[in-house]
């Protein structure tokens, strides 16, 4: 986990993978691909998804971040955290998951434009 702590990212899913709601998904992969992330904030996912995901899985979310909590030292600001904030209303702050300051991003290198290269770009 330690590794991961910083690994907050969006990913696409390109099948329906089941509803904890409605039952399993396809054994297929059919229609669009969706685009997914993480939930920053308590409150923001459906209380019956968090306490079936608990249930199914067997994990205790509470015990989870209690033991998770010697790696805040290591979480570092990250970019899009509080992309949706907008969207939800009620919600309270995870420890450690915070946005970054414009210009302080993880990712400012990788999406910076590629130095020219002489041999390549003339």
């Amino acid at each position: 986990m330690a590794e991961l702590v910083n690994s907050y990212r969006k990913t696409w899913h390109t099948w329906h993978t089941g509803r904890h709601d409605k039952g399993g998904g396809h054994p297929l992969p059919l229609g669009d691909p969706m685009l997914m992330w993480s939930f920053n904030r308590d409150g923001e996912s459906d209380p019956g998804l968090a306490s079936d995901r608990a249930r199914v899985l067997g994990v205790e979310p509470d015990a989870t971040r209690e033991r998770r909590q010697q790696l805040l030292d290591r979480a570092h600001p990250q970019r899009g955290v509080d992309a949706l904030a907008s969207e939800f209303s009620g919600t309270t702050p995870v420890p450690g998951v915070r946005e970054a300051a414009p210009g302080h991003g993880r990712d400012e290198a990788r999406d910076a434009s590629p130095a020219p290269r002489p041999d390549r770009d003339g």
